[in-house]
């Protein structure tokens, strides 16, 4: 019996170990481009409103080669106020360029990135590449009068 309960103990530590392991860690710090298979971040950062209490976040991805015929585009943000419900737009190449932004959204947390994924699907709705950016946002607290955007500390 001792050891049946050391071996399910061992097997819980090591699902956590795993569960651990598999949490990308938030980067801090201005925004880094990334590459993927088919684009290279180009723009990727928070745009605050003045006027009104939100905010967007905007994504710039340049084409690094033709996507397959018939695949669409998905791109997926973190919402500041739920994560486990991004925001999801569909995305689509002009002019070499993959342009997207967020609806907008009340209240961002101040030094903190977050998570930008695009998704390629095929035609047969198959997902055929990930690509990933974080968005840094950053706001000193005297720059903060000027705009109305609910930010956290």
């Amino acid at each position: 019996m001792k050891s049946l309960e050391k071996l399910l103990a061992f097997a819980f530590i090591a699902v956590l170990f795993t569960a651990a392991l598999a949490q990308e860690p938030r980067p801090s710090g201005p925004s880094k481009p990334t590459q993927s298979e088919f684009f290279s971040s180009q723009v990727a950062m928070v745009l605050v409103a003045q006027q009104e209490p939100t905010a967007i976040f905007a994504l710039t991805l340049g084409a690094k080669k033709p996507l397959p015929t018939g695949s669409t585009i998905q791109v997926e943000f973190e919402n500041p106020t739920r994560p486990d419900t991004p925001f999801i737009v569909a995305g689509g190449v002009q002019n070499g360029k993959v342009v997207a932004q967020s609806p907008p959204f009340e209240g961002i947390h101040n030094r903190t990135s977050y998570l930008t994924r695009t998704k390629v699907f095929g035609a047969d709705q198959q997902l055929l590449s990930v690509h990933d950016q974080w968005i840094w946002f950053e706001m000193p607290q005297v720059m903060r009068q000027a705009y109305a955007t609910k930010i956290i500390d």
